[in-house]
């Protein structure tokens, strides 16, 4: 038997363990999924050293061990050892006295990943911000272009929305002027659809997800168990 039929039918047996929750937790799902998570875990080890840690540390030096240390790396990974060090503090995390060494650590963690989600924030939001000032009445592309109908529709709607919208969010005051309250009614709605849309979207990748692993429960899977029963 090949190792792609094994491999074939450990992933068959593996989909069946973790669907086996569908049913209810039991020690079959549990134990696939510490498997999955040691599996995961494994394999970005070997990654980071395979990919890290020996062609930038390891390699340079470990090719010729007559020379001095140094002399094997370039300048540029000879900083690597800074951050290395710095992380390494994260192990105090296991002493009782030395533990807030490793607060250092996710406390610069922490920083370091709210500035980039800050970054991010701005990198994303922004141009949508400034998007939102649209035109009414668009006008189409080239010299004496006349009225776009389809994009003035679609500007109208926009603004439409993003006016009700806010509308709804604005407490300072309350909805029952005439106009607010119609406002606020369809800037709620209007959000139901938004959040309709996106829960869809999920659910239309999860089923994708799910039939990809039906069509290769009866088509792989399948020609897998009957190799194995003929012996092949």
């Amino acid at each position: 038997m090949s190792w792609d039929i094994l491999g074939i039918l450990a992933g068959g047996l593996c989909v069946l363990a973790i669907y086996s929750f569908l049913w209810k937790e039991n020690p079959v799902y549990r134990f696939f999924e510490h498997l999955y998570i040691g599996v995961a875990t494994g394999y970005g080890v070997v990654m980071a050293i395979s990919q890290f840690l020996w062609p930038r540390w390891l390699k340079p030096y470990a090719l010729d061990l007559e020379r001095p240390a140094w002399e094997g790396y370039h300048w540029v990974n000879l900083h690597w050892f800074v951050p290395a060090l710095f992380g390494m503090l994260m192990y105090f995390i296991l002493s009782r006295k030395r533990a807030w060494l490793a607060q250092i650590i996710i406390g610069v963690g922490l920083g370091w990943s709210g500035g980039l989600a800050f970054r991010g924030f701005f990198n994303e939001f922004l141009p949508q911000a400034i998007d939102s000032f649209r035109p009414l009445l668009a006008l189409q592309p080239g010299a004496g272009g006349g009225l776009d109908l389809r994009l003035t529709l679609e500007n109208i709607l926009f603004a439409v929305t993003l006016l009700c919208v806010m509308t709804y969010f604005f407490f300072s005051f309350e909805h029952n002027r005439p106009g607010l309250k119609q406002a606020s009614a369809l800037g709620r709605w209007l959000m139901m659809v938004t959040f309709g849309a996106f829960f869809g979207s999920t659910v239309m990748a999860r089923m994708a997800l799910l039939i990809d692993r039906l069509q290769f429960m009866t088509s792989d899977w399948v020609r897998g168990i009957e190799t194995l029963i003929r012996g092949g």
